[in-house]
């Protein structure tokens, strides 16, 4: 959606800054904060029992995405049987068209005087929803591997292990063996 303006690099190596208020930069752009899954969970067993906290791996929802909605619909105590659809959607990568996709995103006035007078006429809101969401997924596409990438996985790997492990030691998993199996297997 074009909000983040920083590069890749600067956008995942950004080190939040405790001491500023609550802001946009300071939450929505502070990607490592939002990886750093025992300090959250602890923070939500301070509120509610263990028993009702459901923990699962991305991993293994895209491996075996059935038997992970079965077990979310055990732990809620729904029909299991329903069995939903699982088609890829929302699949976004790298903006192929920078233009095109500024001009679906940002308002302007005349953009609202043709849709207001001119589109609207002709093709209802419904219809223009889903032919800018077509837009959006056929002005993106998946991204190259970069080598600077590899760096800075291997840098926010350093940083999460130690996290992943207090969150093993706090819900009983394995997450940071599997996670960084790499590392773990390196470090004995």
């Amino acid at each position: 959606m074009m909000r983040e303006q920083r590069s890749i690099e600067e956008a995942l190596l950004y080190q939040p800054q405790n001491d500023l208020a609550f802001s946009k930069m300071n939450n929505d752009f502070t990607y490592i904060e939002h990886g750093l899954y025992h300090r959250q969970i602890k923070g939500c067993l301070d509120y509610f029992p263990k028993e009702q906290l459901l923990v699962l791996d991305y991993d293994e929802l895209i491996k075996q995405p059935q038997t992970v909605v079965k077990k979310i619909f055990s732990f809620l105590e729904v029909d299991e049987s329903f069995k939903p659809e699982f088609a890829s959607r929302n699949i976004t990568g790298e903006i192929k068209n920078q233009w095109l996709q500024e001009k679906l995103i940002k308002q302007s006035k005349l953009k609202k005087i043709v849709v207001k007078y001119f589109i609207d006429f002709w093709m209802p809101r419904s219809k223009r929803k889903t032919l800018k969401k077509k837009m959006f997924e056929m002005n993106t596409g998946k991204k190259e591997t970069n080598e600077n990438l590899q760096k800075i996985k291997e840098q926010l790997a350093q940083y999460f292990i130690e996290d992943a492990k207090k969150l093993d030691e706090l819900l009983g998993t394995t997450f940071s063996e599997k996670w960084f199996a790499t590392i773990t297997s390196s470090n004995t």
